[in-house]
């Protein structure tokens, strides 16, 4: 337990590294608390992720973006051979 969150070592490090989600769940596999008091614990602990700078975009947020331009050139391509 850290001493000054009161959380669980593995727990402060999920936060540290800026996984939310999975500090719920060991949280609540650790303790056996309910999800809404594991959330709560998690958002007073105070403990922030890695910041991100303005603009930048998670790996996730890049796939529906590469998925527009695919079809745009898709359809690019289709009108434009004839």
């Amino acid at each position: 337990m850290t001493a000054e969150t009161g959380l669980p070592d593995n727990v402060a490090e999920a936060l540290k590294r800026g996984n939310k989600v999975e500090a719920i769940k060991l949280l609540r596999a650790q303790t056996g608390v309910g999800l809404k008091e594991a959330k709560d614990a998690v958002d007073a602990s105070g403990i922030e992720g890695p910041a991100k700078s303005p603009g930048q975009l998670s790996a996730r947020a890049k796939i529906p973006w590469m998925i527009v331009f695919v079809v745009i050139a898709l359809l690019a391509y289709t009108f434009l051979r004839k």
